[in-house]
């Protein structure tokens, strides 16, 4: 193992870059999800991403810190994604319901047998 390898694997360096490009996607997600919610404008969206921007700029060389931040928006990527699971799944049962339902009213008036 190389000098350079060696230093790279003390720093972490792969660990710390899973969990940068992590943060970014997460970060990005849920700026994109508030922003589709209609929660905050473009105008506002940009202003807070620039300063979340610096903030990440400010303090890059604090491992605390990155990992509070990266675990909070992590934390609302994971809530966000079972909203939108339970979403879906309330869609489905809701539209399987009533398709049921048209289906035996279709039924009915047809004689019993649902037309093609």
């Amino acid at each position: 193992m190389s000098a350079i390898d060696q230093l790279r694997a003390m720093a972490n360096i792969d660990g710390r870059t899973a969990a940068i490009n992590q943060f970014r996607a997460d970060f990005k997600r849920m700026f994109d999800a508030w922003r589709a919610r209609g929660e905050i404008s473009e105008g506002e969206a940009m202003r807070q991403y620039q300063e979340a921007a610096q903030a990440v700029r400010d303090n890059m060389h604090d491992d605390n810190w990155l990992q509070a931040a990266a675990a909070h928006f992590r934390q609302l990527c994971i809530e966000t994604e079972r909203e939108d699971e339970r979403r879906v799944r309330i869609a489905n049962e809701v539209r399987a319901e009533k398709w049921a339902t048209d289906a035996e009213d279709m039924k009915r008036r047809h004689g019993g047998r649902v037309p093609a």
